[in-house]
């Protein structure tokens, strides 16, 4: 509901596509599903989901299964940088970093995956990812490594689906 993934959100809708908005702010996303409504009626849903809590996650499976069958196109965007740098980090915290920033992503990846393979085209997947997967930045270990883990786990996917013409990328 911010930052890259609402600018994508934003780009998608002026493109003419239906989107489907997720997040756990229920106050910006119906704000963005508002305005987008307003300037094409009903071309919006918004959903409380926090993709991290995998029953969350699987009801708003449900409801895109249930309303369109299909995802043309996801746009993974889940994670956070936030955290202790440095040697005082904790293995709890380096933990959650991981889990919140890679095997969260993945686990939403392996349930909605079967949404994209009803596309029409092939659909389109689109990975979050950071500078901070490749270059030294004032960010948590866990996040840096996390990120780097998302990237390898990208590029194997983008091998893997080519062949069913889905297309995988990380920005």
């Amino acid at each position: 509901t911010k930052g890259i993934g609402k600018g994508i959100l934003e780009k998608f809708h002026t493109e003419n596509w239906d989107v489907c908005i997720t997040g756990r702010n229920q106050k910006a996303m119906k704000d963005i599903q508002n305005n987008l409504n307003n300037i094409r009626g009903n071309s919006a849903i918004g959903l409380v989901a926090d993709l991290c809590n995998n029953s969350k996650a699987n009801e708003l499976f449900q409801y895109i299964n249930q309303n369109w069958g299909r995802l043309d196109c996801v746009v993974f965007n889940i994670g956070s940088g936030t955290g202790t740098r440095g040697i005082d980090t904790t293995f709890e915290s380096n933990l959650e970093l991981i889990k919140l920033n890679f095997l969260n992503t993945v686990n939403q990846f392996k349930s909605f995956l079967p949404l994209i393979e009803n596309s029409k085209n092939g659909g389109s997947i689109i990975f979050i990812g950071s500078i901070a997967h490749n270059f030294n930045v004032r960010a948590p270990f866990a996040y840096s490594y996390s990120k780097r883990a998302l990237n390898i786990f990208a590029k194997y996917q983008a091998l893997r689906l080519a062949r069913n013409q889905i297309r995988v990328n990380i920005i």
